[in-house]
């Protein structure tokens, strides 16, 4: 999977601001081939994407390349926007972090998809942590 320091700027320890987020999971998508689907249907706050990322203990570019999960491309859903891609990486890098760390005000509509990451002896403690659809 590529990122940012494919295009030889490097994934800096430039901090992560609304701007480059939005830029940086664009870029993302195109170079590993990833549509996102219906999000225009949503108003992506790039701001608090970049505070959950805060809180969660990622301040950098280079921070966020290292928690993308291996295999994560091969592993989507048709339907994603740019804040369910974000969330993901952050969830099946460390869902624990997440749960207790972040502030966060969504949902989730179809946990599944996580099971190939989560291990199966914590998959009911994962379920029970995030209120679902």
């Amino acid at each position: 999977e590529k990122t940012k320091a494919d295009l030889g700027k490097g994934a800096s320890n430039e901090e992560i601001n609304a701007v480059n987020l939005e830029e940086y999971l664009n870029f993302w998508a195109q170079k590993n081939g990833v549509r996102y689907n219906g999000w225009e249907e949503f108003n992506i706050d790039y701001n608090e994407l970049c505070k959950e990322l805060k809180e969660y203990g990622v301040l950098t570019l280079e921070g966020l390349d290292k928690i993308i999960p291996n295999s994560y491309v091969s592993n989507l859903e048709e339907f994603i926007t740019p804040a369910g891609v974000l969330r993901d990486w952050m969830l099946i890098s460390d869902w624990r972090k997440y749960r207790d760390k972040v502030e966060f005000n969504w949902v989730m509509d179809d946990p599944s998809h996580f099971k190939r990451f989560i291990p199966i002896e914590d998959w009911d403690e994962f379920l029970n942590s995030f209120e679902q659809i």
